[in-house]
């Protein structure tokens, strides 16, 4: 298992195996592509904003692999302390795209200590995916608008972990989908604010809770959908505030 970083002046040239300009690489893309990190590994992210729209070309992992963000550039030397800032939006302020990530049957990924701005995040068929401590910001409003969609594979548990993440504007801060199985997926000390949609739509997943959230300004809470009556899931400690409705549930 190996450590690799990025930083904005870096090169995708280097072996990003050090925190040095003439170490670490250049780009995300480059980190999370097919000569990138490998499962297990753990890559750290200078402070800076990144362009990119990233589809994931690592080989899927096995075990836990970290992409995280290092706003105090502990890691680095050199690089001014600030936001680490996955945008879509270039400097002059234009949007050549509305997605961050797009991966396909990519599992054990953990992303923490980034500000996802403007896009989308999608993964498909995967499983055991995190989030803990990121923003998520989109100012579109169109129906298709969900700042994070997860869904595994057939037959298959989700087991996602989002933790003290913010869901701020957009359509929908999180969809979700199982697959009626058994499922771990959790949802803690996050904040869901001013999603015109909803915070969180949950289809056929058997979440094992909500706790310590907050909805706010927003048509729904938490709506969902489906699922298997033999795998329930719960909410406690939440607040619902100025919303449509907190919970919609309906059955299978």
């Amino acid at each position: 298992m190996a450590t690799y970083y990025v930083r904005p002046d870096g090169n995708n040239a280097n072996t990003g195996l050090g925190p040095a300009t003439n170490q670490a690489w250049q780009t995300l893309a480059k980190a999370l592509g097919a000569t990138g990190i490998a499962s297990g590994d753990t890559v750290y992210i200078a402070p800076g904003s990144y362009n990119e729209s990233v589809t994931i070309g690592m080989t899927s992992a096995t075990a836990t692999t970290s992409v995280i963000g290092d706003p105090t550039a502990s890691q680095f030397t050199g690089v001014s302390a600030g936001p680490v800032l996955w945008t879509v939006y270039t400097s002059t302020g234009t949007s050549p795209t509305l997605t961050s990530i797009i991966a396909t049957s990519k599992n054990y990924l953990s992303f923490q200590n980034i500000i996802f701005d403007g896009g989308t995040v999608v993964f498909t068929t995967s499983t055991n995916t995190s989030f803990i401590n990121c923003q998520f910001t989109n100012t579109s409003l169109g129906t298709s608008s969900y700042m994070l969609t997860l869904s595994s594979p057939t037959s298959t548990a989700l087991n996602a972990t989002i933790s003290r993440c913010s869901f701020i504007g957009g359509y929908y801060g999180v969809i979700i989908t199982g697959q009626n199985v058994a499922d771990t997926t959790s949802v803690s000390d996050c904040l869901f604010l001013a999603n015109t949609g909803g915070g969180f739509k949950n289809n056929n997943c058997q979440t094992t809770f909500f706790n310590n959230t907050f909805f706010c300004c927003e048509n729904a809470g938490i709506d969902n959908g489906g699922g298997n009556a033999s795998f329930k899931s719960n909410a406690s400690n939440c607040l619902f505030y100025n919303g449509g409705y907190a919970i919609y549930s309906k059955k299978a």
